[in-house]
């Protein structure tokens, strides 16, 4: 056949495991910042934050820009004092080999910085347009170069030989929305917006696969079932690896009614370790499976006197770089200290260059390990 049909009989268990003890993590809301419409940095708008990232090396936070003429990311400066803001240092554009402009048909949604070279970004891909890109990992170094382009595993996309998208793969616009890496095995982790087309089988349940990938080898390693807390609407716009199969995600749900729309997001602590690996099935069609466990961590509603816009960048970052209360500081003077518990978690919004009815929207919270 042309793909594998799975087939287990283990039931459901969504949140059982995390019932049953407590979270070990816990976020305090601080403050919000909001960047003046229409900021430009260096000749250019301000906008389309679709990521957040933290650079150690440079100590700075990183925001990725989906701008679809010309993609780049800004490196971020961040202070403590008052309160928690941004100030923009820099921006890196991104590039093809030995070019000023990059010749790759992208919608790049997720960054992250591996070691002191490489730069993995994740893209949506597009099937919409003249030409057709599955959702897609590439390899950047630091000064926005493109270097290598990561394989596509069949479960993301199976084009027919017009170049066109069949049903299997990802739904337009709805491709990879994050990434985030596992230091210590060496993998990157991956998961889709909104299931893909053929996981669309699931009644009154949306699910998305979290990928697994062999950094080294590109290949994907394992996948594991991830259910939306909002079928019809929401999405997994962000995802920041933890430690053994646990993360923090982030889930946005945007709400039309008759005045105006409105953005509901929902943190949560997330434990894949007891899910089932589907990594060699393209189909499911059985509809109890063992998916990761959630529990919520914080969400909107709780801060009632501030509307939050599409939230969609996620960065955590270790209390131990908010030296002096500010982490434009030098990663060397860093070594052989001992790491603290408490870190730094910022989300950022996609204001989709829409000034007018959106806006780019930070939020900073204290984030601590029980």
């Amino acid at each position: 056949m042309f793909y594998r049909i799975l087939l287990f009989v283990s039931a459901l268990t969504g949140c059982s495991y995390l019932q049953k003890s407590s979270i070990p993590i816990s976020l305090k809301f601080v403050n919000e910042q909001v960047l003046e419409k229409e900021t430009v940095f260096k000749g250019l708008k301000v906008g389309g934050l679709s990521e957040l990232a933290f650079d150690q090396k440079t100590a700075h936070l990183i925001a990725l820009s989906d701008d679809k003429k010309k993609h780049r990311w800004y490196e971020l400066s961040l202070q403590k004092k008052p309160k928690y803001h941004i100030k923009i240092v820099k921006q890196i554009f991104l590039k093809s080999p030995n070019s000023k402009k990059l010749n790759q048909n992208m919608d790049p949604e997720a960054i992250v910085f591996y070691g002191d070279k490489d730069v993995f970004i994740a893209s949506e891909g597009q099937q919409i347009y003249k030409e057709h890109e599955p959702t897609q990992i590439f390899t950047f170094n630091r000064e926005g170069f493109l270097k290598d382009k990561w394989p596509v595993n069949p479960v993301f996309w199976q084009a027919t030989p017009e170049n066109k998208a069949g049903k299997i793969g990802t739904q337009e616009n709805k491709g990879f929305e994050s990434l985030s890496l596992d230091k210590k095995k060496q993998t990157l982790w991956t998961a889709t917006e909104k299931p893909l087309k053929q996981d669309l089988i699931f009644k009154n349940k949306s699910l998305v696969r979290l990928t697994v990938f062999d950094i080294k080898s590109k290949k994907m390693l394992s996948q594991y079932p991830y259910f939306l807390k909002d079928t019809k609407d929401g999405g997994l716009t962000a995802l920041k690896f933890l430690k053994n199969k646990t993360f923090i995600s982030l889930e946005r749900a945007y709400k039309k009614n008759k005045k105006q729309g409105v953005n509901e997001v929902q943190l949560f602590f997330t434990d894949c370790r007891k899910a089932k690996d589907i990594k060699k099935y393209i189909t499911l069609k059985k509809k109890k499976i063992k998916a990761c466990s959630k529990k919520l961590l914080w969400s909107s509603s709780q801060i009632k006197n501030i509307k939050v816009d599409n939230l969609e960048g996620l960065a955590l970052i270790p209390h131990k770089f908010l030296k002096n209360q500010n982490l434009d500081i030098k990663s060397n003077k860093l070594k052989n200290k001992k790491s603290t518990k408490k870190q730094t978690l910022i989300l950022v919004s996609d204001d989709n260059f829409n000034p007018k009815t959106q806006k780019t929207q930070f939020l900073f919270f204290d984030l601590v390990e029980k």
